[in-house]
């Protein structure tokens, strides 16, 4: 009876796992912000089946939701919402790289986002409001701005594949 409740529980654990990331190559998707950070009044992580959700909202009136996707090719992108345009809109690409500096600078294991930032920095030129581009090989990055009624949005993408 013992082994049949055995065999029962390791059928059930090995069919019926909690999310799809559990054999990817990247692992689980953990969170990349922190309510300890600097600035952060409110953080939120959830791990659904096939994507994880991450928002954050800071003192300086705006915030980032950050989704996390993919197996084998692994994508992140970052939602970042202004309560009101910036007398400097027309500089939109260069916040969105200050916001992933600041990501990078706020812990050792996030210091890759302040290499994507100094990389998508060099290539600024080329991102024109969306396009995808290799900054390495097999590496992408896109950046793209909405106009909302009332404020805007910053989406960076980072990504295994061109979007």
């Amino acid at each position: 009876m013992i082994k049949i409740w055995v065999l029962a529980i390791l059928i059930l654990l090995t069919c019926c796992k909690n999310s799809v990331f559990e054999d990817c190559l990247h692992g689980k998707p953990k969170p990349l912000y922190d309510i300890e950070f600097p600035n952060v009044i409110s953080h939120e992580f959830e791990i659904k089946k096939d994507i994880s959700i991450e928002k954050v909202s800071f003192s300086q009136n705006y915030g980032v939701t950050v989704l996390q996707s993919g197996c084998e090719k692994f994508t992140q992108e970052f939602i970042f919402n202004f309560s009101s345009p910036p007398y400097f809109l027309e500089d939109w690409q260069l916040l969105a790289i200050r916001e992933l500096e600041k990501l990078g600078n706020q812990r050792n294991d996030n210091i890759a986002y302040k290499a994507w930032a100094n990389l998508i920095q060099t290539r600024i030129d080329e991102l024109n409001n969306g396009g995808a581009v290799e900054l390495t090989s097999g590496f992408f990055a896109s950046i793209r701005k909405s106009i909302l009624e009332d404020g805007f949005q910053i989406i960076i993408t980072l990504s295994e594949e061109s979007h």
